[in-house]
C-alpha cells in the first residue's frame, strides 16, 4: 500500500500540471509492465503527467522509460 500513498501524495502535489493523452495501446503496455514489476514507484506512471519511451515499440511485452518535461527540457 506504500505505492497508493505515494500516488495520492504526488497527484495532489504535482507542480508541473502537464497532461498527456495516452493511446489505448500505450495504456495496455504500461499496465502490463506494472503488473510484472516488483518496483512500487512504477505506479507514478498513472499520474498522466509524463511521456513514455517504449522499447521495443511494436511489441506488447516491452519496457518503458517515463519522463516529464519542464520548460524545454
Amino acid at each position: 500500500m506504500k505505492w497508493l500513498n505515494k500516488l495520492l501524495y504526488f497527484s495532489n502535489k504535482n507542480p508541473n500540471k502537464n497532461e498527456y493523452n495516452l493511446s489505448e495501446t500505450e495504456v495496455q503496455k504500461i499496465q502490463y509492465c506494472l503488473s510484472v514489476s516488483k518496483n512500487e514507484n512504477g505506479f507514478l506512471a498513472l499520474l498522466n503527467d509524463k511521456k513514455f519511451f517504449f522499447y521495443p515499440e511494436d511489441s506488447e511485452n516491452c519496457c518503458f522509460i517515463m519522463y516529464g518535461e519542464k520548460g524545454t527540457s
